[in-house]
């Protein structure tokens, strides 16, 4: 997963790049997390995200006010998917005893995808989006051998299941400006994933005489997710090498012509 996100972010700065003359931005957010699921319902949860969106293009007839601003834009968030403790659970470790047991639900998402604008004329500019990735949902489970017992030693904490796949999604939000260097952010997404695996069924599951009685599901396919949070601006100019060096003219000849002058570079 760590991979996958780096790879996200390094692929949307390079892009971003070839807009640096103007202003892009790094989006930070809470999420709330609703998922679907036909037979046994939804889970809820809660989390947060962030993301890069680039300066992107104009699209449309800008003298009769029509335009569209499409953006390239990467995500990664992640959310709880529910949270369950079982009290007076009978273990034998090694001898009879009752445990307290924890389940919990994660969701993590990473996608790549395009986001399209409609400025106008009010401080609200509104906006959809399209994208697609990889998500994970991944149930774990806590023991705590001794539940009497306020220490965490003996403590327990493994990976109960998990379900990985491909997913896609859209979505609809509004952006409005705080100041110069900020903007509110708030939007709604649907995305479907083929995730091949099950989680833990919280709903179902209980302790008895017995001991625990653990139940699984497959992993939610659709999922709704509504986010509030903050786009800081980044004025790519600000950093520009060009603008105020000392450089020699060939040098800066050579970065506006691009690659195909390259080898030159160095020679005197």
């Amino acid at each position: 997963m760590k991979k996958n996100c780096t790879l996200i972010i390094a692929i949307v700065f390079c892009l971003s790049q070839k807009n640096a003359e103007a202003q892009s931005s790094i989006n930070i957010y809470g999420t709330q997390v609703n998922s679907m699921h036909s037979l046994t319902g939804g889970d809820k949860g809660t989390g947060f995200g962030v993301g890069f969106l680039n300066k992107g293009k104009s699209i449309g007839d800008k003298v009769n006010g029509y335009r569209v601003l499409m953006q390239f834009e990467g995500d990664f968030f992640c959310s709880g998917l529910g949270r369950k403790t079982v009290c007076q659970v009978p273990f034998i470790t090694p001898v009879l005893d009752l445990s307290k047991v924890t389940l919990s639900n994660f969701l993590v998402d990473a996608n790549l995808g395009f986001r399209f604008s409609f400025p106008n004329k009010s401080i609200f500019t509104s906006y959809i989006s399209a994208y697609a990735g990889f998500r994970s949902t991944r149930s774990y489970i806590t023991i705590k051998p001794n539940e009497a017992d306020y220490s965490s030693e003996g403590t327990k904490h493994e990976l109960l299941a998990k379900a990985n796949g491909f997913n896609f999604g859209v979505g609809w939000g509004v952006v409005t400006s705080l100041n110069k260097r900020l903007k509110l952010d708030v939007g709604i997404t649907y995305s479907e994933a083929n995730q091949d695996g099950r989680i833990a069924n919280l709903k179902s599951t209980c302790a008895d005489a017995h001991g625990m009685n653990l139940n699984f599901k497959n992993a939610p396919q659709g999922i709704v997710t509504v986010n509030a949070g903050l786009q800081f601006i980044i004025n790519w100019s600000k950093y520009s090498v060009l603008e105020e060096c000392d450089c020699p003219e060939y040098y800066k000849s050579w970065q506006k012509a691009g690659s195909k002058n390259r080898r030159g570079l160095g020679r005197s």
